[in-house]
């Protein structure tokens, strides 16, 4: 295993989730970052993680030297993400707080990062508060962004079709998604924004298979990943998108 083996594996044993669709949703946000480190040749020497969660994301595309800063608004999951992030950056600090639209000026972030990423908080913050302009102001020129957030065209298919939310187990809060973006509209932010698309991955729930109970555990998992595979053909309903842009 090289490092980023070694680390993956640490976040796939911190969140040991048995559900094969939320599991090959961790592993798939783990490769994509992978991927996207060695195909643009990533060696950023400041990153930004907005909403880092429980354990930092974007620990797969920095390096031991990266210097990393990440705010967390759950005090628990800040806590979580400076012990781990001090495992694997020299230098890392972890706020806990909110991100607003002043939180740019007030810490004094202009300009200060070749890279920030943010999972799963696009939807939560509020579109008058331009979240991707903000983080914009905090790239240097020629920066990455990478986002990734749900598609607001699959979930009413959850709700209204099959008639049950996308939860896999756990308690789905339709009220804290405020901003679902679909992938049109998404797309049309980072242009507006400044920003040149370099690549986007998509992530597909099987809803069906991830109903029947009567699988076995091995047999579910092989047939979830021929499904997921399958679908990645039709990114405009994937329920999960991950967007890698660069700042003009």
């Amino acid at each position: 295993m090289n490092d980023l083996d070694v680390i993956g594996q640490r976040v796939l044993d911190y969140y040991s989730i048995e559900d094969p669709v939320y599991s090959g949703l961790l592993r798939w946000r783990i490769e994509t970052c992978k991927k996207w480190k060695e195909q643009f040749n990533l060696h950023p020497k400041d990153i930004l993680e907005v909403g880092t969660g429980s354990f930092p994301f974007t620990i797969f595309i920095g390096d031991k030297e990266t210097r990393f800063l990440g705010i967390e608004g759950t005090e628990s999951f800040a806590n979580d993400a400076r012990r781990d992030a001090a495992t694997w950056f020299t230098n890392s600090e972890v706020i806990h707080r909110f991100w607003t639209p002043e939180t740019v000026s007030e810490l004094k972030l202009e300009e200060k990062f070749d890279f920030i990423g943010g999972f799963q908080v696009y939807e939560h913050i509020a579109k008058e508060e331009k979240f991707l302009e903000a983080l914009t102001k905090c790239l240097k020129p020629g920066g990455y962004c990478l986002i990734e957030t749900v598609n607001k065209q699959v979930t009413p298919y959850f709700e209204k079709v099959l008639g049950f939310t996308p939860t896999g187990g756990a308690d789905y809060d339709r009220s804290a998604h405020i901003n679902e973006p679909g992938f049109h509209e998404l797309f049309e932010d980072f242009r507006a924004n400044g920003y040149e698309i370099l690549d986007f991955q998509d992530y597909y729930l099987t809803t069906l298979l991830w109903q029947d109970k009567t699988l076995d555990k091995e047999t579910h998992q092989a047939l979830y990943q021929i499904l997921h595979k399958a679908a990645s053909e039709f990114p405009f309903y994937s329920y999960i998108q991950s967007w890698l842009a660069r700042k003009k």
